[in-house]
């Protein structure tokens, strides 16, 4: 958690590659001090690589919303996340924002604040086949708001 740039600083991609083959094979992961950037790296490369990413098809809907007052758009969300996603989407979407606000909670270490997490996550977070260049700055928005309103959004009776 205190690792500086532990969301930003890549790791070498040809350890990321063997790692990811070790995984893709069946093998258990283990990460030594020092590899905290590839665990990074393999975690933001499984939100991108999911078909339909976390959002499950709901792209257009969120980012349709960009337009939208700040309060309204917390409401959208919430009964985006909380009504239409898939039950395993909701609960994993649910622990990565849980762990990337605690993550946020040591930004005077890891110099990775609630902006610059949603800027590295966002786009592999919310995403689609016809992704505009013009909406990335809104996704990253997006982002924040899940940071920052989680306790808002993820309000599912199941909790």
């Amino acid at each position: 958690m205190d690792t500086e740039g532990i969301f930003r600083i890549s790791a070498s991609m040809a350890t990321v590659k063997t790692f990811k083959e070790k995984y893709d094979s069946g093998h258990e992961l283990s990460f030594q001090e020092g590899e905290v950037h590839v665990a990074a790296v393999l975690l933001k490369a499984f939100f991108r690589e999911i078909p339909n990413s976390i959002f499950d098809g709901h792209y257009h809907e969120l980012v349709g919303t960009k337009e939208v007052v700040y309060a309204e758009k917390v409401a959208v969300t919430r009964d985006i996340v909380t009504e239409k996603l898939p039950e395993e989407n909701y609960h994993v979407l649910k622990c990565l924002i849980e762990f990337l606000d605690d993550v946020s909670k040591h930004s005077d270490q890891n110099r990775m604040t609630k902006t610059n997490i949603a800027v590295v996550f966002g786009p592999n977070l919310l995403w689609s086949d016809d992704l505009s260049l013009a909406n990335l700055t809104y996704i990253n928005e997006f982002t924040e708001l899940l940071l920052n309103r989680h306790s808002d959004i993820f309000v599912r009776q199941t909790d």
